[in-house]
């Protein structure tokens, strides 16, 4: 018997306020209404989405994370505020992390349990078609849901062509799929209208890229100036014949430079399919294709850094992206690629999608993130809270942030030893300003030793903040599944994000030498990782062998959820073979195919006229590397 309540509060919903009673009940029936404490993190960034979310009462925040590391708050929900209606029937991607900031109730209806009701998915009020590509910034805010309530009336069986059209309802921002490059489409219409040779019969192209313009400007800038300069001086020769010649070497030299310079870029690309990723290669002067490929599901890591040493990438965001896979003779590697973040993200989206609808777990990938038990640490009383300190202290060199994961800076003598020489060279120019005047020498410059110290003390102000700058931003930073080394340095032009699977690590090795490192207990954390000789260093950390020891933890929790994952696949497999020969009786069966119910008494925070909350239990997840 469904609950009156709970199918009111979804007719008050302008995607279900035209269906009639008997298919609200249905979506009743698969409906999910939660309770969650404060930290509590729902979904994140680059998640395949889940379904529809209504927040009843309490509060949360989306939080996106933007290609240069930073986060936002991309919008407070209220209560009765709803968002990702179109992942109801669309698989897409989430934009943005949501996390719990007051205790709440929450709405859910996963998206695979609406599509498999028993007579198909419910036809909405609005049809809801699938997002294009957004460029520009995401709504503040979802869309809320203050709509007066309507009565059940027959639903309308009229074909949507012959109904008065109505307006769809506007998206979640954290429903779009997320672009790779604003200037680039994702597939060219050239390769739309005829199928490239290498591509295998029944793959579908998800994303084309070519390197930088920029590239191409570059290569191309000697010789434009060369045809140029001849241009001009066959205009400019008295003498015909000149003329003549300048202008076919012209053509000839410079000019057929830049048509090979042209075709070499346009021929060069990084492509992602639903089903590989592929390094495709046409050799213009050769008339060959070179192909270089990786299977999606074979995806471990990708790296994704802005050039170092070069200021130009910085204002036009370019850089290199390296994949790799368990060995390294299959990396694929390209440089000069347009917004490497966006590609990387767009990457493991892709790759989710392809194991979601083959139904793999892929290593690393743990239950619902919102009921996870690795999310934050348990307080007391044994609930799950937020840590008190999200951003580290101003001379923290061990945090934890807003994702539950475990931040390490460089320890404190990295930042004494960078400080040291801009401090020193402006107590100097202090000096002269100060001093200056009772000094013969520098009194003899007069006004000029006083402009000189000031400029002086102005840039030992910069490369005292641009020092500090660099030590703050260089983190390691441990998570559930991944482990990211940030280093970024203003002063080198440098960005480098390295990103490591867990699963990948096979040895650790914590090195502490020296007598000041032993004494102040910093040192080294080695990395060694299956199929790369090459190992991940954290260098100059404090605690090295707790660094170890936490990303040992962090291990060990994540082979106890992958165990967990096996042993309940395996029961639903045996509830599901005995289901289809009719030794499950109907109470067994329903029992079967609703989660336990954790907390049966209706939470103290719930609102008065709200159906009873509880926790349920998450339903197997798909999991990612």
């Amino acid at each position: 018997m469904r609950d009156p309540q709970l199918i009111a509060a979804l007719q008050r919903l302008p995607i279900f306020a035209s269906l009639p009673g008997y298919q609200l009940a249905r979506v009743a029936g698969v409906a999910r209404v939660t309770r969650h404490n404060p930290g509590d993190i729902i979904f994140r960034q680059w998640d395949v989405a889940r379904g529809f979310y209504m927040l009843l009462s309490g509060a949360g925040q989306l939080i996106q994370q933007g290609s240069d590391g930073g986060q936002r708050v991309l919008a407070n929900v209220q209560p009765n505020q709803f968002f990702n209606d179109a992942a109801l029937t669309q698989e897409l991607v989430e934009q943005a992390t949501f996390v719990i900031v007051q205790t709440a109730v929450l709405l859910h209806i996963p998206r695979d349990a609406y599509l498999a009701l028993p007579t198909g998915a419910p036809q909405t009020q609005a049809p809801i078609s699938a997002p294009g590509p957004s460029h520009g910034t995401p709504p503040p805010a979802p869309a809320p849901s203050h709509t007066p309530p309507q009565q059940d009336r027959p639903f309308d069986p009229t074909p949507p062509a012959q109904q008065q059209p109505a307006q769809p309802p506007e998206q979640s921002p954290v429903t779009h799929p997320p672009q790779p490059s604003p200037n680039r489409s994702a597939v060219p219409a050239r390769f739309q209208a005829h199928r490239p040779t290498w591509l295998n019969p029944g793959e579908t192209l998800r994303l084309m890229i070519h390197r930088h313009w920029w590239v191409m400007v570059r290569a191309a800038f000697l010789p434009a100036v060369i045809l140029t300069a001849m241009i001009v001086g066959a205009i400019l020769s008295p003498i015909p014949f000149v003329s003549i010649v300048l202008a076919g070497l012209a053509l000839v030299i410079p000019g057929g430079l830049l048509i090979y310079i042209y075709f070499d870029w346009r021929n060069d690309w990084l492509v992602i399919t639903d089903e590989r990723v592929l390094r495709v290669e046409q050799q213009v002067a050769r008339f060959s294709v070179e192909t270089q490929e990786v299977g999606l599901l074979s995806v471990q890591a990708v790296l994704a850094t802005l050039r170092p040493g070069d200021p130009v990438s910085r204002i036009l965001r370019y850089g290199d992206v390296v994949i790799s896979t368990a060995g390294s003779a299959g990396n694929i590697s390209m440089d000069f690629v347009p917004h490497p973040s966006r590609v990387k993200g767009y990457l493991f989206h892709q790759r989710d999608m392809k194991a979601a609808k083959a139904g793999i777990t892929l290593p690393g990938r743990k239950p619902d993130e919102h009921n996870d038990p690795l999310t934050f640490p348990p307080d007391d009383t044994g609930r799950r809270v937020a840590p008190a300190v999200a951003g580290g202290g101003l001379f923290s060199m061990k945090y934890v942030n807003q994702r539950g994961e475990q931040v390490y800076r460089r320890h404190l003598m990295v930042w004494a030893r960078h400080i040291f020489w801009p401090i020193l060279f402006i107590l100097g120019c202090l000096f002269v300003l100060i001093f200056g005047w009772r000094i013969e020498a520098l009194a003899d410059l007069g006004a000029l030793a006083s402009i000189g110290g000031f400029i002086g003390l102005v840039i030992g102000v910069i490369w005292l903040y641009l020092a500090d700058w660099d030590w703050r931003h260089d983190l390691y930073i441990i998570g559930d599944q991944v482990i990211t080394l940030l280093s970024q340095s203003p002063l080198l032009l440098q960005f480098r994000e390295d990103q490591i699977l867990i699963q990948r690590i096979h040895n650790i090795e914590a090195e502490t030498t020296g007598l000041l490192r032993s004494l102040l207990d910093y040192g080294d954390v080695r990395l060694l990782l299956l199929g790369d000789e090459t190992p991940k260093v954290f260098r100059d950390v404090p605690g090295p062998l707790g660094v170890r020891e936490e990303i040992s933890r962090r291990q060990r929790a994540v082979k106890e959820i992958e165990k967990q994952i096996e042993n309940q696949q395996q029961v639903d497999a045996v509830v599901n073979q005995l289901r289809k020969e009719g030794m499950l009786p109907q109470q067994q069966r329903d029992s079967a195919q609703q989660p336990a119910n954790l907390n049966p008494n209706q939470p103290p925070a719930a609102p008065s006229g709200q159906p009873v909350m509880t926790r349920q239990t998450p339903p197997i997840p798909r999991r990612r590397v």
